[in-house]
């Protein structure tokens, strides 16, 4: 007989057919009715949102804002604070209560976990802040992964006309070398481009042709497939530094002639790039970069002043100013001069004012010739027998002239007009140093210091590398940038231009709001009663209270009072104004003048005030006024809207170079001289001499 059992028996694949096709179609009906999140998009979605979180958890832990111990913010908070916008994962609100950053302080350094959660899903990100070196000013910022040793590795070879300060003065051609990784893998591509952006275009030369910073960066891939970044900040300036003179003091008559003396000084000394290195100021057209900032001139005539400038990158260039002085005064005679610093002072040394003299500047005749010079030691060391130990430069104190233009100087052993305006003496011995000078009338001067060099006892030469000198530096100015054209970031030693990244910009719109009351000390009736004499009485709510009738109001200072202030017989309030410094809040803080006097409490015919009290002695029928306490409005507060908006801000700051630094040399007779060690000199080597 043919039964059911052996027909299913007889098809068994039919079944196993329909049982397939029943699976496939719950498969599908489970990805059509799920979230998408558990298959691809989700996780990558919470976890840019977490990620936005962190960066903006980042942004607001800045300076003083770094917690001492540990700071949490939930992300309602964040959002109250503008710090960051709705998050939504699957088109849904995500948990503004329980997702959170939370900012721990460890012994270095900071713990940045944030946790974000949304739906049934969440997602954990845990990270180290703190100040590192590739951090942006001040502020802290993510630790950078562990720089893998293995990677390939890359440098460059600079070449062009190069300044002082590594600023050049070409075009300057960046040549990328590449090197093998420690694997021994070989390089398999390379690239060099101006932008951090991973380039393999097997081109390993670039030539900046542009003044300004900029970042070239390199790029090697090796044949194991790691890869590695180089870069160099190249600084070329091929622009000339911008000075100007004028007249800082002297009086002037109206058609312009100057009848006082006359000081000249920079107004301006400028260069956009590199910054001034060294200046200044003298009536030689040659450059005479003395670092002097002005000059005086006192005698009649016109005389042209030159001011020179030269930046980091070695570029030069001269200002000039003319001036004509024509006093009448009976002081103003030939004796009167003006001066040229050589380098190292600004006063006036005068012919008759008791300076030493040339032997060549008096003529046969008796009187003086219209030129003088001095000399001076400007650096060297003295040892207690008067003669010097160390190296001993020379230089001029002031060249002095009547009128007449300088047109040759020099210092040496012999008359030499090659306009050095040092001599450095490195022999032993008794030397006489020359200095000379001659003017466009053919008159020459000449003038003479002797110095004694006896380092015979020192046979070891120690040196100290001494700092320049820099004024303080200016006040740091905050400015937006764009993020597409952002400014050169650097440090120098005369400018800092910091980046302080993205900043939440606030702006506001005011209303009027609710109005400000005062619950005011109101006398609305007087009794007659008995009362202390030299008092007035006041009943306030069947309470009597007494006031010396000479006690006046007492300022006790401004209060914040964001309630109703309630004035009593020895308190009073006056409404001053409205305070918004409260960050991001939307209706102010209300600030009082307050004022108090003393008081006591009636009863009997005693005044009571703490543990003090006062017997009346003389009681006699009075006044006694009746108050209560009468709310008033003295004012409207006012309420505003925020609209926030993202900006990027940097901040600089410059300071001035006053003094160049230089290197001191110093000698023993010995290796080890702990006096000059401990002063910071260090052992150069043994002196050797021939």
């Amino acid at each position: 007989m043919y039964t059911e059992y052996e027909e299913e028996r007889k098809f068994p694949i039919r079944s196993v057919l329909f049982k397939m096709v029943i699976i496939i179609i719950l498969i599908m009906l489970l990805i059509w009715i799920l979230p998408a999140s558990l298959f691809n998009g989700g996780s990558k979605e919470i976890r840019q949102n977490a990620k936005k979180m962190q960066d903006a958890a980042i942004t607001h832990y800045q300076n003083d804002k770094l917690p001492k111990k540990e700071n949490k913010l939930t992300l309602k908070q964040m959002q109250e604070l503008k710090l960051i916008g709705e998050l939504e994962y699957n088109k849904k609100s995500c948990d503004v209560d329980k997702s959170y950053v939370k900012m721990t302080k460890r012994s270095d350094d900071y713990l940045l976990k944030t946790y974000l959660k949304c739906g049934k899903e969440t997602k954990t990100l845990e990270s180290v802040v703190g100040k590192y070196d590739y951090c942006t000013g001040e502020s802290v910022c993510l630790k950078k992964e562990e720089e893998d040793e293995n990677k390939p590795s890359c440098s460059f070879e600079l070449t062009g006309e190069l300044g002082v300060y590594d600023w050049y003065r070409s075009d300057v051609k960046v040549v990328l070398k590449t090197k093998k990784s420690t694997t021994g893998a070989k390089i398999k591509s390379y690239g060099i481009s101006t932008k951090n952006k991973a380039v393999y275009n097997k081109d390993d030369k670039y030539t900046v042709k542009k003044d300004g910073k900029i970042t070239i960066y390199g790029f090697v891939k090796d044949s194991d497939g790691k890869t590695n970044t180089c870069k160099v900040v190249v600084m070329k300036d091929t622009k000339k530094p911008t000075c100007e003179l004028s007249v800082i003091s002297g009086d002037k008559n109206t058609d312009g002639v100057y009848t006082s003396s006359v000081v000249v000084g920079f107004s301006s000394k400028k260069d956009k790039l590199s910054d001034i290195d060294i200046y200044g100021i003298s009536k030689t057209k040659e450059a005479l970069y003395n670092e002097d900032t002005k000059i005086t001139i006192n005698n009649n005539g016109n005389h042209t002043i030159y001011g020179h400038v030269k930046d980091k990158a070695g570029n030069v260039n001269t200002c000039k100013i003319t001036i004509n002085k024509k006093s009448t005064s009976s002081t103003n005679n030939s004796n009167n001069n003006s001066t040229i610093n050589s380098g190292y002072s600004n006063s006036v040394i005068t012919d008759n004012g008791g300076s030493k003299k040339s032997s060549s500047s008096k003529s046969s005749s008796g009187t003086y010739k219209p030129l003088t010079c001095i000399l001076k030691v400007y650096r060297g060391t003295k040892g207690s027998n008067g003669s010097y130990t160390s190296n001993v430069v020379i230089s001029f104190k002031n060249i002095t002239t009547h009128g007449t233009k300088v047109t040759g100087y020099g210092i040496g052993k012999s008359t030499t007009y090659s306009k050095n305006s040092s001599y450095t003496i490195t022999k032993d011995g008794k030397h006489t140093v020359y200095g000379y000078v001659k003017d466009n009338k053919g008159n020459t001067a000449k003038c003479s210091i002797t110095i004694n060099k006896n380092s015979t006892n020192s046979s070891y030469e120690y040196s100290k590398y001494i700092n320049p000198t820099y004024s303080s530096w200016s006040a740091w100015k905050e400015l937006e940038y764009s993020k597409s054209n952002p400014p050169v970031f650097t440090k120098t030693a005369l400018k800092q231009v910091e980046d302080l990244g993205k900043r939440a910009k606030y702006s506001y719109k005011y209303s009027v709001g609710n109005s400000i009351t005062l619950s005011k000390f109101n006398v609305v009736n007087t009794l007659t009663g008995q009362v202390c004499k030299g008092y007035d009485y006041y009943r306030v709510s069947s309470v009597t209270y007494a006031v010396n009738s000479s006690a006046s109001w007492k300022y006790a200072g401004l209060v914040k009072n964001n309630t109703t202030p309630v004035e009593s017989v020895g308190v009073k309030y006056e409404y001053d104004h409205l305070d918004w410094n409260c960050g991001t809040c939307t209706t102010p803080n209300i600030i009082w003048r307050k004022y108090t006097r003393n008081y006591y409490t009636v009863s009997g015919k005693s005044l009571k005030s703490g543990n003090s009290t006062i017997n009346c002695s003389n009681v006699v029928s009075g006044k006694v006024r009746v108050a209560n306490i009468l709310r008033k409005i003295v004012a409207y507060s006012q309420k505003r809207t925020i609209t926030t908006t993202y900006v990027y801000k940097y901040r600089y700051r410059t300071r001035t170079l006053l003094k160049n630094g230089y290197t001191d040399y110093k000698y023993s007779s010995s290796s080890n001289d702990k006096k000059l060690i401990k002063n910071g000199y260090k052992l150069i080597g043994k002196i050797i001499r021939k």
